[in-house]
């Protein structure tokens, strides 16, 4: 097993719920409010049915542990990682959440769908480019915790939902074994 699966182990997560992973980067005026990050972790935590999970890079720290300090709890911290651990948390990832930075585009390329939070660029030349991604776009309209949440969840649902047709489809008459005739 990589280390995404051994670290949710480490925290005692449920490896069964879907993972969002939040990463609270970006400069100065890219980055999202703490307390909306914050906001939603704690949303989703509630439910008890998703496991959240955070990352950060060297220039995020004071940000970051912002949001695990208004989380309370909501939140394992998996900190500043290698290179490779970071890649093998994403992949296991369900979700990736965060704004407009460098992790959020190896995210979308590692194929794990992303949300991401623009502020202030142009969301239409530097967003993530995967099938699945949601770009939440300031300029638009504000971006509230309850919008970020409504798009985690929206991605974690169509995932599931496209998980079950595949085992509803796997499972269709034809491809199930003939019964026996009876004797």
């Amino acid at each position: 097993s990589g280390f995404g699966d051994r670290f949710l182990s480490r925290v005692g997560a449920n490896p069964s719920l879907p993972m969002v992973i939040i990463h609270p980067g970006g400069r100065g005026p890219k980055r999202w409010p703490s307390a909306d990050f914050a906001a939603v972790a704690k949303r989703l935590r509630e439910s008890g049915q998703v496991e959240v999970t955070m990352v950060w890079g060297p220039a995020d720290a004071d940000p970051a542990h912002e949001v695990l300090s208004a989380a309370k709890g909501a939140i394992h911290s998996a900190a500043i990682l290698p290179f490779a651990d970071l890649v093998s948390l994403i992949r296991r990832a369900t979700v990736f959440l965060s704004g407009d930075c460098g992790p959020m585009h190896l995210a979308s390329a590692l194929g794990t769908p992303v949300v991401a939070i623009f502020l202030v660029s142009d969301a239409e030349k530097y967003r993530p480019l995967g099938s699945r991604d949601i770009v939440l776009d300031a300029r638009a309209g504000a971006v509230t915790p309850e919008a970020v949440v409504i798009n985690v969840r929206r991605i974690i649902d169509d995932l599931q939902d496209t998980k079950s047709q595949r085992i509803e489809s796997e499972m269709t008459p034809s491809s199930l074994p003939a019964p026996e005739s009876a004797q």
